[in-house]
């Protein structure tokens, strides 16, 4: 046998497996939207002039003690913007790669060629042009590289819990991965729940056979979140953003501020008609409706798949129908309409809240109810830890300030929980079921098609 033949064979051999041509092709589109950008406006090209006008360490320095703790995270960006475009190209490739193959890798249990399309169709629904608020470059470097490596850095924590080995030259990859990961705050939170509960739950079940780097990941999510606490910057920041951004931000308590991050976070989702919790809300309510008979359980599935439709898709129509209803919803992400000791008699403003506590605590209900029970319910660990980073949102002055791209984390666990709906709907062999299956595959594939054309024509635009 030639080279040659040996070497066509071992790519024949790569490529039986399902998941691996999905990543592949997940490589090749993300490749194609990313060769037509040059990350360079807006917040990019200001690190670009930084990183050409100052020493990276010396600007990186002045960061950390004026506006911020992403010391990891600034120093990638002013070595990595100032270079040619087409480096940011191959590696927002290559890191929008490993983020699609870590979910695949962590969420979907077997080689199954359309468990694996479908996960990769829900990827690709989530709006990448979000993360461009900001500009390509450093959206992607704050927000979609740590979540990517976040999910890498998490295949460690399933080796641990499944006694798997871990080869030695993985362990340093990991660790770097979580350190770049933890540097972002949202990311940095949900690791913080994530190895907080997985410990407690690996010590439990190896009890002494516990592998030591889980204590080694756990130092370094500790330390992450301490260089953040302790960060002079950090205070900096806030102090010049309440002064811009909420004059009366430190009048809030504690109850204030959880309030505005929950009605924040439901507001926007709504108003904004979000396509992520408008496909998990048709996947889960649909699953449920097939599922169980019971009128109770497909009243609470509804829920959120009717208030996408009101407050989203449908609101244009409904606020022909009732004029006031556009004023309402204005009126909903307003500082005005916040609850606070002065204004609680009148019951007008408690409604933000109210709508905040049924359309979240609908969906956690949904997802009990579809995976039946709390415990071992990791469905229910990541809706709560992809919400927590966007209540946080609720304990900064930008909280009305915040862009879509703060909703990252939480919209890709809606994404992960879908997946895993996923799997319990294909468990139904019935042909009606089956179905009713592949006509929601086929919407859902075809969403998948046009978020990406319309990312790609909202490239082709920008850079113009």
């Amino acid at each position: 046998m030639t080279k040659i033949e040996t070497v066509l064979g071992k790519i024949k051999n790569f490529f039986k497996s399902n998941i691996r041509i999905a990543v592949f092709v997940l490589f090749l589109l993300q490749l194609f939207l990313s060769i037509w950008i040059t990350p360079d406006q807006y917040d990019s090209a200001f690190f670009i002039e930084k990183a050409q006008e100052m020493a990276v360490f010396d600007f990186v320095g002045m960061r950390y003690q004026t506006w911020t703790s992403r010391v990891i995270i600034e120093t990638i960006l002013c070595i990595v913007l100032p270079q040619r475009a087409i480096i940011w190209v191959i590696l927002n490739t290559i890191m929008m790669t490993i983020l699609g193959y870590s979910i695949l890798k962590l969420f979907v249990k077997e080689d199954d060629k359309s468990l694996t399309w479908i996960s990769i169709c829900l990827i690709l629904i989530y709006p990448l042009n979000k993360i461009a608020t900001c500009d390509w470059g450093a959206g992607t470097i704050n927000y979609t590289w740590p979540l990517a490596m976040l999910m890498f850095s998490s295949i460690a924590l399933q080796k641990m819990w499944n006694s798997e080995k871990i080869k030695k030259w993985m362990y340093p990859i990991y660790s770097l991965a979580l350190l770049f990961a933890c540097n972002q705050e949202q990311a940095c939170a949900i690791a913080a729940g994530l190895y907080f509960v997985t410990t407690i739950l690996i010590i439990l079940k190896h009890k002494k056979k516990t592998n030591p780097f889980l204590f080694i990941q756990d130092g370094f999510v500790v330390l992450s979140f301490l260089l953040i606490v302790t960060c002079p910057g950090n205070y900096v920041r806030k102090a010049e953003e309440i002064a811009t951004y909420y004059m009366d931000y430190q009048t809030l308590g504690l109850f204030d501020k959880i309030s505005l991050g929950l009605t924040s976070t439901v507001n926007n989702l709504l108003l904004n008609t979000n396509l992520v919790l408008f496909v998990f809300s048709l996947i889960s309510a649909v699953y449920l409706f097939r599922k169980y008979k019971n009128n109770l359980y497909r009243a609470v599935a509804l829920i959120p798949f009717i208030a996408c439709l009101i407050f989203g898709i449908g609101k244009d129509l409904v606020n022909k129908v009732y004029p006031y209803f556009g004023v309402f919803c204005e009126t909903l992400n307003a500082q005005e309409a916040m609850l606070t000791p002065e204004n609680y008699l009148n019951f007008i403003n408690f409604i933000p809240l109210i709508l905040a506590f049924v359309v979240l605590g609908s969906v956690a209900l949904n997802i009990l109810i579809i995976f039946k029970n709390l415990g071992n319910n990791v469905a229910i660990l990541i809706y709560v830890l992809g919400l927590m980073t966007r209540i946080a949102l609720g304990f900064s002055p930008t909280v009305f300030a915040s862009t879509d791209r703060t909703f990252l984390f939480f919209e890709f666990a809606l994404l992960i929980i879908s997946i895993l709906i996923w799997q319990e709907f294909m468990k139904e062999t019935d042909k009606a079921q089956v179905k009713v299956r592949t006509t929601l595959a086929t919407v859902i594939a075809v969403l998948a098609v046009l978020e990406y054309c319309h990312t790609i024509l909202f490239v082709l635009m920008s850079q113009m």
